[in-house]
């Protein structure tokens, strides 16, 4: 199994323990957009941003120096991508599981 996939399943099991059913990586207080409030209100969805971000980070540090900002290019293109999606709540859930698959895949 990947080292991406095992992290991926051990931030899943802390944020089902952590009690905050909306744990997204942004700030849920802050003035959101239709999406972003979505992702918020949604218990599945926060934890599928939490998750998306901390292998995202988790990429793009393990990644060599000169990938670093394709890969950064891509999570922008990425969540102009997702914030298409608006609250359809389908929608998002297939964003996250796609970028989660790709970034899962990335390698470094």
């Amino acid at each position: 199994m990947s080292r991406i996939v095992i992290l991926a399943a051990d931030v899943l099991a802390v944020l089902a323990t952590t009690g905050n059913a909306n744990a997204a990586s942004f700030n849920c207080n802050a003035h959101l957009s239709y999406t972003e409030k979505t992702i918020c209100d949604n218990p599945g969805l926060s934890s599928a941003d939490e998750t998306m971000a901390s292998i995202y980070f988790n990429v793009l540090n393990s990644a060599p120096h000169g990938a670093r900002y394709a890969i950064q290019r891509q999570q922008v293109r990425w969540l102009g991508a997702r914030n298409e999606c608006g609250a359809n709540v389908r929608c998002l859930r297939t964003a996250y599981d796609r970028r989660i698959q790709l970034l899962g895949e990335a390698g470094y």
